[in-house]
């Protein structure tokens, strides 16, 4: 059986696994995006991630708790404002992959299908480009050579060579007779 770990912990499934992959991605941009130093803001953050139950790996979990524990211990915070984490122990929610997509994964997504659509159309532009060019060429060739396919110059070229040959047969036959003439006086 294969295993996947993420973070030093060890998943028996790949889609657990990915599930604590997202999460630990959704943990970076939310570290990334807000001012977790200002405690209203951290406050904020770390009850609309346990409102819509985000985090369900122990991946997740373990930075909502480090959240929690950072809260709890700033003074000026009233501690019945810092809700408490929720545990799913289902085994199905382990075995089965997060179904709810986050903002950030619907972008990534988008993303991905956005790049997949331009690398097709700019295949597609390459194909005809090459394809453009292979016509072009083959008209050039043909401009080329189209004497060669030209009937009247066929024909024309046939003639000059029945005249060459009429010439030469006319040469021989007027260098015959005069043989002939010179040769038959002799005799």
């Amino acid at each position: 059986m294969e295993k996947y770990i993420v973070m030093g912990y060890e998943f028996d499934n790949k889609a657990s696994a990915e599930a604590a992959k997202n999460e630990l991605e959704m943990i970076s941009k939310i570290k990334s995006q807000g001012n977790m130093n200002n405690h209203k803001i951290a406050l904020s953050v770390y009850n609309k991630l346990l409102e819509e139950n985000l985090f369900k790996t122990p991946v997740g979990l373990e930075y909502i708790r480090s959240l929690q524990k950072e809260l709890l211990s700033v003074k000026n915070i009233d501690k019945s404002e810092i809700k408490a984490i929720k545990i799913n122990n289902e085994k199905s929610s382990e075995q089965q992959p997060v179904k709810k997509i986050t903002e950030f994964q619907k972008n990534t997504d988008k993303n991905k299908k956005d790049a997949q659509k331009y690398k097709d159309r700019f295949t597609k532009s390459l194909i005809a480009n090459i394809v453009f060019v292979i016509i072009i060429a083959a008209m050039f060739l043909i401009v080329k050579y189209t004497h060669r396919f030209d009937d009247q110059a066929h024909r024309e070229r046939i003639e000059n060579e029945y005249i060459s040959w009429e010439n030469d047969l006319k040469e021989r036959e007027s260098y015959i007779q005069q043989w002939e003439l010179e040769h038959g006086r002799n005799q």
